[in-house]
């Protein structure tokens, strides 16, 4: 029986339960003897367990023996090749004999043109290869020349290179006395370092032949206007073609496609544009940019199934005053609608290349470049390299980097853990010195050297900061990388712009660039042309496209009508955020305090809100609305300045200040104009005479004439080009239209368009309009946001860190037919596993009916299933064997509804499915609580919301503080809690906790205020989940509330809240602390004089 395994013996003793004795101890010994079996199996695996790591341990020390024994034969190896070397350098003058000859053989080869370079830097090397080079050009009658290895323009800049060292190779750098050499020396410097090692008759002659290659090298390039090297057109074969004749013609065309009645004047303005843009040599310029424009709105509308897209903007900067621009498709603004002026774009008395900036979608942008490319040679088209250096904070930072590698080393490994940890920490607190020093220089101008005592100013007594600061100000302003110019094109002539000009290329963008900035490439006669890109153009196009998909209407944004509506709904009501340049907070009070009702309001605010001009906003306001009278000294000043109110706003109303008021030219006025904004007090002041005596004759009093030349020259430094600002007004214009008509279009476009940090935002802009997010489905989510029914469902490319390829193929296999569920999902992709954690957690799978804390769970075992069955098993036996063997229970998510809705925030970038705050919308109707979005400046307020993007910081004092987002309804804030109340709060400060926080806001400046919420206390929120809610009048009736409700308070039933009409504060008052209220129909239907209403809540 001893043989028999456990089971047959256990059986076996069924026939001895009739000795009821025997039976007992025998199976009492039985299970004795298993029991020491499995201990013995455990000691067993523990043994093979042991004896396996110790195996692999003598393995691992064997391949470090051979290692060991590999490098030290390595070692001999090369320490016997390096013997060889020595000897064949020694006196026998192998070495030297060698050199002599590769010496004779340049000479042969350069004649005249060789020299023997010397240079000392106080290297060893130096020291002994300089003398031997010298003797055997002179030996050779070989010409020398003396050189000096530059790095540094001073001596005392070496430590600023070490830093720099320090940084790149991150760890301390000390600068040597050779690294002190590397500077930019005199010939008297340069002659006495070589002197130290090289006979002087010979050190002489060096000096003297740097003059004689420096004359060699003479380059000249020419430059403007000598040299023009400016593209010509070219047609659809490739050909050249006379520019002025072909110019006039298409204009004339595009003049009669635009404008319905052709009066005289626009005969005369046509004709004076079109001789002033062939008299200066700009024809072939128009043609160029009018072509690629339209090319760009062809690209823009066959990228796509629906025909349709706008990708080229209405026009940017003073070229949308030419009508010539405007007849040629460049813009589209009507000039002389819109009273834009030519001169401030092209005018014959200021000779300037024209610019003409476009803006493109970022769709079609990168293939516009390349249809100019193609027709005009590769080699003559290049982007712009643009040059990066060390600003102010950068080099506060990164100094305090190298300060922390030069005090805190990083330990050899073999000195442990603990060391490491010690450096680090080290350095982290280096770096927050660092930091300290950021912030006092957030909102100076200047140079760290010039600014040097005000940020010091808190840390007089402290040497690291000290230290820090002037290191930072020795590598100010230093080179960090070169780019490419994001908009600039360089178009040359056809010939590789490499004849005139040295190419850099970009290996990380894989592009070529001129080697120079703007201003040096038009200055030897390139030409320059902006390719800007607007992502608001790529979200117009999408719109336009789901329109046309939902509704099989045709948009065209520039002949949208001016509506009423739109400008009372969207604009006068501050309802602009996602709206072309009226997004800000400032913005949005400034439209509510206006009002505009037309598109030349419109246009003044995009010019006046900006420093300068928003110092006479307040007067403009109160001039639109009747409040203030404006005067005017002469008639011809109210046709100028009659639609901003009296003030002058654009540079195009200073042109025509000087030109209808004092008789001046437009282009005389243009030059005048520029003199002043950029202050030459020299050029313009030789003016004012002139001006004054014209506006005398045009009817003003003399003193009222010179008090309006000193108001022109304050003007004149902020007064903006009315013509841009009237382009990009358009485009405001377009998404407020589009907000207000098609809301579920132009909000699935924004969030398409929107990064994860501003998905938040426009998540929250959708519920404030009726427009709701849903969260992603596996079986009707896009890649990209989508419509939906009237909603915009949640895309699978926005859920953060997800794998597109995974999600592709999930769509495509979709097509065969929707996923039934779970099982069928994973059966039928290839998905990992985190991309499936995060489609669940994303909400994706809710409508498997199983939850989300059910299906994570599922998560290990179901892919164990599927990996054991997926080579032998077609997808649909996998499914079957997936239902059979995972058990999926049917628990809520309601217990971890908070816990679900943080980790859903983490991937979606906002709230989806659900949000923290539907506990406490009762408080929404507690006056006490002020929403974020009407929050005031500088005035302490009680705001309520939930917390997320936690980061503590330290202070000054050593104390820890902590920084928060607070988010609520409609707002959202930054809150910032300093140390000495931080340990108190610190409790309540969790992601998704709900808290009240009474504090103010910083004021920023008279028109805005900072976002930073300053918190003084913070409570926490309990959701009145089982309350039970009273509401009475008013505080006189207190004590009648109080005696009704007597009777039915006990210790245990339901908390109470009361709510204050009056004052209309919701409050758990405390003479109910520790005391509930019974809930029965009497208390339901009490009614007093006092109480109005009685119900119970639930969430």
């Amino acid at each position: 029986m001893a043989k028999k395994t456990y089971k047959k013996r256990l059986q076996g003793l069924a026939s001895l339960q009739a000795d009821s004795q025997v039976y007992i101890a025998t199976k009492q010994k039985l299970e004795n003897e298993m029991r020491e079996t499995e201990n013995a199996k455990e000691k067993l695996q523990h043994i093979s367990a042991e004896l396996k790591r110790k195996s692999s341990e003598v393995t691992r020390n064997k391949e470090r023996v051979k290692k060991a024994q590999k490098s030290l034969e390595q070692w001999y190896k090369y320490e016997s090749q390096i013997q060889e070397k020595n000897r064949e350098i020694e006196p026998d003058g192998k070495l030297i004999s060698m050199a002599e000859k590769e010496l004779l053989r340049f000479q042969k080869i350069f004649k005249g043109n060789f020299y023997v370079e010397l240079q000392y830097h106080g290297m060893e090397d130096e020291a002994y290869v300089m003398p031997i080079l010298a003797e055997l050009a002179y030996r050779n009658g070989v010409s020398v020349v003396a050189t000096n290895d530059v790095h540094i323009i001073r001596p005392e800049d070496a430590e600023g290179r070490s830093y720099l060292k320090s940084l790149r190779f991150e760890k301390f750098e000390p600068v040597t006395d050779s690294d002190r050499e590397l500077y930019l020396k005199s010939d008297t410097e340069l002659s006495q370092k070589l002197c130290e090692i090289i006979p002087e008759n010979i050190v002489k002659s060096a000096i003297a032949n740097i003059r004689v290659i420096c004359d060699k090298c003479n380059v000249d390039i020419p430059r403007v206007p000598e040299a023009q090297h400016y593209p010509v057109f070219l047609d659809e074969m490739g050909q050249r073609v006379d520019a002025p004749k072909l110019l006039r013609q298409k204009a004339y065309c595009g003049l009669k496609r635009k404008v319905s009645t052709i009066s005289q004047k626009y005969i005369d303005r046509m004709e004076y544009e079109l001789n002033t843009i062939i008299d200066m040599g700009y024809a072939d310029y128009i043609l160029i940019v009018a072509d690629y424009v339209q090319e760009g709105k062809r690209i823009a509308k066959m990228n796509n199934p629906y025909k349709m897209g706008y990708g080229v903007g209405p026009g940017r900067g003073s070229g949308a005053g030419s009508l010539v621009n405007y007849c040629m498709g460049i813009t589209a603004l009507d000039p002389l609608q819109y009273n834009l002026l030519f001169e401030r774009f092209l005018n014959k008395e200021r000779v300037s290349m024209p610019d003409i900036d476009v803006d493109f979608s970022n769709e079609i942008r990168d293939n516009l470049v390349q249809y100019v490319k193609k027709k005009y040679g590769s080699s003559a088209v290049a982007y712009i390299r643009t040059v990066m250096t060390q600003l102010a904070k950068a080099c506060i930072q990164n100094m305090a980097r190298v300060r922390g590698y030069e005090m805190y080393p990083m330990p050899e490994k073999e000195q442990g853990r603990k060391s490491k940890e010690i450096c680090e920490q080290g350095r982290k607190e280096i770096r927050r010195i660092g930091e300290e020093l950021c912030k006092n220089i957030s909102n100076k101008t200047g140079t760290l050297s010039e600014n040097r005592d005000d940020i010091l100013k808190d840390y007089e007594t402290s040497k690291e900061h000290r230290i820090i600061l002037d290191r930072a100000v020795s590598i100010e302003g230093t080179i960090t990388a070169f780019s490419v110019h994001p908009a600039g094109i360089i178009i040359g002539d056809g010939k590789p712009l490499s004849s005139y000009i040295p190419m850099y290329y970009n290996t990380q963008k894989e592009q070529w660039a001129v080697s120079c900035n703007m201003v040096e490439a038009e200055e030897i006669g390139l030409l320059k042309m902006d390719f800007l890109a607007l992502k608001n153009l790529d979200i117009i196009s999408e719109s336009i496209r789901r329109i046309k998909k939902n509704y099989g209407i045709e948009i065209d944004p520039e002949k949208l009508p001016f509506e009423d509506e739109v400008f009372s709904h969207i604009f006068a009501e501050g309802r602009t955020s996602f709206i072309f340049q009226f997004e800000s907070d400032g913005m949005k009070k400034m439209l509510r305090e206006f009002k505009p009702d037309s598109f030349e309001d419109l246009i003044l605010l995009v010019a006046a809100y900006r420093p300068g001009p928003m110092d006479f906003i307040p007067d403009i306001i109160a001039a639109k609305h009747g409040k203030k009278e404006t005067h005017y000294i002469i008639p011809q000043l109210k046709e100028i300045l009659g639609t901003t109110y009296g003030q002058c706003i654009y540079q195009e109303q200073l042109m025509s200040i000087f030109h209808e008021c004092a008789g001046f030219s437009l282009g005389q006025a243009d030059i005048i104009r520029r003199y002043m904004s950029k202050k030459k007090v020299d050029k313009f002041l030789k003016y004012k005479s002139q001006f004054v005596d014209g506006v005398v004759l045009n009817g003003a009093d003399r003193t009222d004439a010179e008090a309006l030349w000193e108001s022109l020259e304050g003007f004149a430094r902020y007064a903006f080009n009315r013509s841009h600002a009237a382009v990009y007004a358009l485009i405001s214009y377009m998404t407020a239209w589009l907000k207000f008509h098609y809301p579920v279009e132009f909000m699935c476009a924004i969030l398409n368009a929107s990064e994860l940090d501003r998905i938040s935002l426009a998540v929250k802009e959708c519920s404030t309009m009726g427009v709701s997010v849903i969260s992603p489905d596996i079986n009707r989510s896009e890649m990209q946001f989508s419509d939906y029914n009237g909603k915009i469902l949640y895309g699978l490319a926005a859920i953060k860190g997800i794998s597109s390829a995974s999600m592709q193929e999930m769509i495509e296999e979709r097509k065969k037919g929707k996923f039934q569920n779970y099982c069928d999902l994973l059966a039928r992709v290839s998905i990992g596993k985190a991309d499936m954690e995060k489609l669940i957690v994303s909400g994706a799978l809710d409508k498997c009916g199983f939850s989300r804390t059910a299906l994570k769970n599922a998560i290990l075992p179901a892919f164990a299933i599927k990996n054991k069955y997926i080579k032998d098993y077609t997808t649909e036996e996998i499914c079957r064997k997936l239902k059979e063997e995972i058990s999926l229970s049917q628990s809520s998510d309601k217990e971890n509804w908070l816990l679900q809705l943080n980790e859903e925030k983490e991937l979606l970038g906002a709230y989806i499915s659900g949000h923290p705050l539907e506990q406490f919308k009762l408080l929404k109707a507690d006056k006490s609580i002020t929403p974020l979005s009407h929050a005031e400046a500088e005035k302490p307020q009680i705001y309520m919301g939930v917390i997320s993007n936690i980061k503590e910081f330290r202070q000054r004092n050593d104390g820890i503080g902590v920084t928060f987002d607070l988010e609520d309804w409609d707002g959202l804030a930054s809150c910032i809690v300093f140390a000495q109340h931080y340990k108190q709060v610190q409790k309540y400060i969790k992601d998704g906790n709900v808290i009240k926080v009474y504090g103010y806001f910083n004021k920023q400046d008279e028109e805005s205020f900072s976002n930073e919420l300053i918190a003084r206390q913070i409570f926490p929120c309990h959701p009145y989940s089982n309350h039970v809610f009273i509401s009475f009048q008013s505080r006189t009736e207190w004590p009648d509330v109080c005696q009704s409700l007597k009777p039915y308070l006990v210790e245990q039933g339901h908390p109470v809240i009361f709510y204050e009409c009056d004052n209309g504060s919701i409050r758990e008052h405390l003479q109910f602390k520790g005391k509930e209220i019974f809930l029965n129909d009497d208390v339901l239907h009490l009614k007093t004089d006092a109480i109005r209403n009685i119900r119970k809540l639930n969430f």
